[in-house]
């Protein structure tokens, strides 16, 4: 058989739960015998009552327009920082564009010395060119002249040794002509 175990728990006596201050002061007004009032003793106590809610009241409206105020302050604050950042925000998106703009003008402005200087180099070769082209022509023009100068001779001087030839072969005929006809009886 299994032996058997004995396990010891202390046990206390329930906490008392303590009472709130509010709590003890109305279980002791409870406790208290109760007088009847007097009708001018009840009437001063709700003229007390009514002039502690007035004060109430009045201390109510007063810490509300002091959160008010504040609040009020704390908004127009706010709205001030807000503003303040804004046009900061603002001013700094002007200088940017403005700078933007300087720096796409400067560009554009060097784009544009750029082309013209390009523009000049391609008039300058054109010109070049073409002046080359001239000369190239004149010298071919030269040539060519010179070409016809010395065909020209050519001719002449072939007419020239044709004209000679034709003389001499018709002096040569004339004179084989003039022999044969002494020749002949």
């Amino acid at each position: 058989m299994p032996e058997s175990v004995v396990i010891e728990v202390p046990v206390k006596s329930p906490v008392q739960g303590t009472k709130s201050p509010a709590q003890v002061r109305l279980e002791s007004r409870a406790n208290e015998p109760r007088s009847p009032l007097s009708p001018a003793a009840l009437k001063q106590n709700l003229e007390n009552a009514e002039l502690n809610r007035k004060n109430l009241l009045m201390a109510r409206a007063e810490k509300c327009r002091d959160n008010y105020s504040k609040a009020k302050e704390v908004s127009i604050t706010q709205k001030e920082a807000f503003n303040e950042k804004t046009n900061l925000q603002a001013e700094s998106i002007q200088n940017r564009l403005a700078v933007a703009e300087a720096n796409r003008l400067a560009q554009t402005e060097k784009c544009l010395e750029q082309t013209k200087a390009m523009n000049q180099r391609v008039q300058e070769a054109q010109k070049k060119r073409e002046e080359q082209i001239a000369s190239e022509k004149e010298e071919l023009d030269k040539s060519v002249s010179s070409s016809k100068e010395r065909l020209s001779a050519a001719e002449e001087r072939r007419t020239s040794m044709l004209r000679e030839a034709q003389e001499k072969a018709a002096a040569e005929v004339a004179k084989v002509c003039v022999r044969e006809n002494k020749m002949l009886p």
